[in-house]
């Protein structure tokens, strides 16, 4: 835990995590799901998330946003948005893990199980300190992030989901075959209302 909690200062440093300024975490999901037959998630680029980032930035005033995620084409579509400033780790992300379940490039050697977990650690640690934040909440790490930030702050932060309101299924019992029969931008209207049950920069 305190490595974590190192690394995570350090980084914060590193990418110049404003101190007196909003910033807005966005995890933007691009690894071995994306590949999976099994699995039904859907990993969309970027620009797929633009709309809410926007929305709530406008909102709220903020400027800084922490990007999260397995791959380096968000890094590069930052470029098209240079209103904002673009602050995420620099790390490897072309380790040719995403082409199997990330577990089982683990198990063959392909990648370093401990690196990969530090890495994950931290950007849920830096996720879970933003302000705001902008993701898919069928993803469990997007939903640990809100979580953590709301046990933290002893509120829950306003925070926009890109497809399901919470997980897969949640109150609605939407059913799988529910959910493959909708397209990504069916899914982004049908949870159009970020939740902001809290005020901004409740602690």
């Amino acid at each position: 835990v305190d490595a974590v909690k190192k690394a995570a200062e350090e980084l914060k440093k590193k990418v110049g995590w404003p101190e007196t300024e909003p910033v807005l975490g966005l995890h933007v999901r691009m690894g071995d799901s994306c590949k999976d037959q099994i699995r039904i998630y859907l990993c969309d680029p970027l620009a797929f998330y633009i709309p809410k980032v926007h929305h709530l930035a406008k909102r709220y005033g903020i400027r800084h946003i922490f990007l999260s995620t397995d791959d380096d084409r968000p890094i590069q579509d930052t470029a098209a948005y240079p209103d904002f400033v673009w602050m995420y780790d620099d790390k490897p992300r072309t380790d040719g893990s995403y082409n199997m379940r990330i577990e089982h490039a683990i198990e063959q050697g392909r990648v370093d199980g401990q690196a990969v977990g530090m890495r994950a650690y931290v950007d849920l640690m830096l996720l879970s300190q933003a302000d705001a934040f902008v993701g898919k909440m069928m993803s469990n790490f997007a939903r640990l992030a809100v979580e953590i930030n709301a046990g933290e702050r002893g509120c829950l932060a306003p925070f926009a989901t890109v497809d399901a309101a919470w997980c897969f299924g949640d109150h609605t019992r939407m059913t799988l075959k529910d959910y493959r029969a909708l397209k990504r931008e069916q899914h982004a209207a049908r949870w159009n209302d970020e939740l902001e049950q809290a005020p901004f920069r409740c602690y």
